[in-house]
C-alpha cells in the first residue's frame, strides 16, 4: 500500500496551523464564543426534556397540530417531485 504522503502532510500542517492559531488570545476568544454559539442550545434543550418530558412532548405535537397543513403540502410537493424526476 502506498503512502501519501502530501495528504499526510496536508492534514499535519493544517493541525500545526490551527494549534498555533489558538495560541492568539483574540483567535481563540473567537473561536470558543462561535462553538458556545453553535452548541450552546443543545444543553439547554436537552435539560428542558429531562425536567419535564411530557411537557416538552406535548409542546412539540403541538408545534406538528399547528403546522400539519404545511407539512402534508411539503410531503406531496416532494411525492410529485420525485414522481417528476424519474419520468
Amino acid at each position: 500500500m502506498k503512502k501519501n504522503y502530501f495528504l499526510a502532510a496536508t492534514v499535519g500542517g493544517a493541525l500545526i496551523g490551527a494549534t498555533l492559531s489558538m495560541l492568539h488570545k483574540d483567535t481563540r476568544q473567537t473561536q470558543l464564543a462561535a462553538v458556545k454559539r453553535a452548541f450552546g442550545g443543545a444543553g439547554t434543550q436537552l435539560s428542558a426534556v429531562k425536567q419535564d418530558p411530557k411537557g416538552r412532548f406535548e409542546e412539540l405535537r403541538a408545534l406538528y397540530t399547528d403546522n400539519q397543513e404545511t407539512i402534508h403540502n411539503l410531503i406531496d410537493d416532494v411525492k410529485d417531485l420525485a414522481e417528476s424526476l424519474r419520468k
